[in-house]
């Protein structure tokens, strides 16, 4: 009976400390399974439904739109701290240069709300991609918005995958 009480002890214990020593584990999506579009006042877009003409490219989310629309990203995350997030723009027709913004959240307005813009240029090519650091707090989430161009002659322009992770 006693060996049997020490090894459940034993086993509960290590579970604890697995559990515990669990690494946070680097996230990624597509474009187009993690995207809105970004509405910052209302009417943004007049009587245009930016949905109407944005596409999906495998995976890639693509604005064949004849307006720029902000595009937004929920990224979730398990715990707080120093954050590395990786966007590749699309792998396809790209020239046009645009920025991206990731911020992190608490919920309360502007009290811990710290952001990072980069920018992809054209001349770049396709496959460029940028990473920041986003410090997140408290119970606070990781949103990244994009104002991807207009169709135009030089191509088309969107986001093609979003990677995440804990430094």
């Amino acid at each position: 009976m006693k060996g049997k009480f020490t090894s459940l002890v034993l086993g509960i214990c290590l579970a604890i400390l697995g559990g515990a020593a669990s690494p946070a584990y680097a996230r990624s999506t597509t474009g187009y399974s993690a995207f809105k579009v970004q509405q910052g006042k209302a009417n943004q877009y007049g009587t245009n439904n930016p949905y109407s003409c944005i596409t999906e490219f495998y995976g890639e989310v693509v604005n064949y739109c004849a307006y720029n629309v902000y595009m937004e990203f929920d990224l979730p995350i398990d715990t707080d701290g120093s954050f590395r997030v990786s966007v590749q723009n699309l792998s396809f027709d790209s020239q046009n240069t645009f920025n991206c913004t990731v911020g992190s959240y608490t919920g309360n307005g502007s009290i811990g709300y710290e952001k990072a813009t980069f920018q992809f240029l054209g001349s770049g090519g396709a496959h460029q991609t940028e990473s920041v650091n986003i410090s997140a707090v408290a119970g606070g989430t990781i949103q990244l918005i994009c104002n991807v161009p207009a169709k135009a002659s030089n191509g088309v322009s969107g986001i093609a995958d979003i990677n995440w992770n804990p430094n």
